[in-house]
This record gives structure tokens, sequence and C-alpha cells, in this order.
């Protein structure tokens, strides 16, 4: 569950600050992080902590629960939402599998 919800979360993040037309380092400097810290999250590779979110939430204008909206209340407005999701999902899914693969073989 925890892997859904942070993919979910590195999903929303980008389909907000893609509407908000603004950049990751845009992002990053409103919120006191690195743009390389907004990209791992984007990418689904580090999970925020609750002050990271609350910094995130505002620097994107919104409530910090909006970061974990469901993306099906999100795809009428932004058709990309789930397919960014799906993304996310599939590398993570094959970065898993090479894992495996690694470890099965050494």
């Amino acid at each position: 569950m925890a892997f859904l919800v942070q993919h979910l979360l590195a999903a929303n993040i980008k389909r907000m600050r893609r509407a908000r037309r603004i950049s990751q380092k845009t992002l990053a400097d409103r919120c006191g992080f690195s743009d390389t810290h907004v990209a791992d999250i984007e990418g689904a590779r580090k999970f925020p902590s609750a002050a990271k979110l609350q910094a995130l939430a505002d620097g994107l204008a919104c409530h910090p629960a909006d970061l974990f909206a469901p993306i099906a209340d999100e795809v009428r407005e932004d058709p990309y939402a789930e397919e960014d999701l799906i993304a996310s999902l599939q590398k993570s899914v094959r970065t898993m599998e090479r894992t495996i693969d690694f470890l099965a073989n050494r």
C-alpha cells in the first residue's frame, strides 16, 4: 500500500506543478528544497516528511490532502495524470525486476 501511496503522491505533485506551469526548480525554490529533491519526490524515489509535504502544498498553493487525491478525480482536468502514475509504477516495477535478477544471479 505504501508503494502505491508514494506513486500517487509523485504523480499528483507532478500533475499540479505542470498545471501551474512551474518548473521543478521553481517549486524547489518555493519549498526551500533542491531541484534534485523535487525530482526525486516526483520520481517516487523519495517520500517527503510531514514538514516537507506541508512545504510542497504551500509551494503548490493547495491543501496537503490534495497531494493524495485519487487520480480518477483529476483525470477530467489532466488527461495525462493517469499516464504519469502508470509510467511511474512501470519504472519501479522494472527496477524491482532488475534487483531480483541481480540477487538471483549472485
